[in-house]
């Protein structure tokens, strides 16, 4: 009798792997904006949100996101755009 052949990618070696998984909530427009930036630079959401949370200082994207769109250009900080998470 023949195996039938596994589904999916086969498995990466180990210690390659993402093990942990973190949840947020969006909003229908934060969530449409991540998807848009991901597919600027050409690559996956999940991708692109790893990237930027790690290439960030910390506090630099939480002022970026709480002055957005009021003028207020955060102390200097040079936060990438989304096109610049693709060399990273």
């Amino acid at each position: 009798m023949k195996k039938k052949a596994k589904m999916g990618r086969p498995k990466l070696p180990k210690g390659q792997g993402k093990g942990a998984v973190m949840t947020i909530r969006l909003s229908k427009q934060e969530r449409q904006k991540v998807a848009n930036s991901a597919r600027e630079a050409g690559v996956k959401t999940s991708e692109w949100v790893r990237k930027r949370l790690l290439s960030d200082p910390v506090g630099t994207k939480i002022l970026a996101a709480e002055t957005e769109g009021a003028g207020i250009e955060p102390n200097g900080a040079d936060t990438p755009s989304p096109g610049d998470v693709k060399s990273l």
